[in-house]
């Protein structure tokens, strides 16, 4: 049943790697697209690190202290700049969340065999330390 187990294992790796897959397909075939000069790749940089940089601040709640009037403006203002700045990625939109909609599909189909045969394999050597328990407490049972 080790068998099984490094099976589930690799479902489950191959899972997060499908998730990703159809994005990073994507990224490359329209790589002269998107990233064709350096301004429109630099351009795409800075937005991607302002985007992340962006939703961690939200995350950690960083603007909870501020004025509700100024955070919306001021949110309304980043989320304007990383839309100019990712601009050219965002007319592929319907592309980017079809990609994502298969990676994510692919992700918990192959990630749910691989949760089962994990499952499975913990099931089968609970069975077998029980078996072995059994037999062991006959042995003593007949000897004594």
């Amino acid at each position: 049943m080790i068998k099984k187990a490094i099976k589930g294992i690799l479902l489950t790796f191959l899972s997060f790697i499908a998730l990703v897959m159809p994005l990073a397909i994507l990224m490359f075939l329209k790589r002269n697209e998107w990233f064709a000069f350096e301004v429109d790749g630099t351009k795409v940089s800075v937005g991607f690190i302002i985007a992340l940089v962006f939703a961690l601040c939200l995350l950690k709640g960083a603007f909870k202290d501020l004025d509700p009037r100024f955070t919306t403006i001021f949110v309304l203002g980043i989320m304007s700049v990383i839309t100019w700045l990712l601009e050219s990625i965002i007319k592929d939109l319907t592309l980017i969340l079809i990609c994502s909609i298969v990676g994510y599909v692919l992700y918990v189909i192959l990630n749910s065999f691989g949760k089962a045969s994990i499952e499975f394999a913990k099931e089968y050597r609970k069975e077998k330390a029980r078996m072995s328990a059994r037999a062991e407490e006959k042995e003593l049972d007949g000897s004594v």
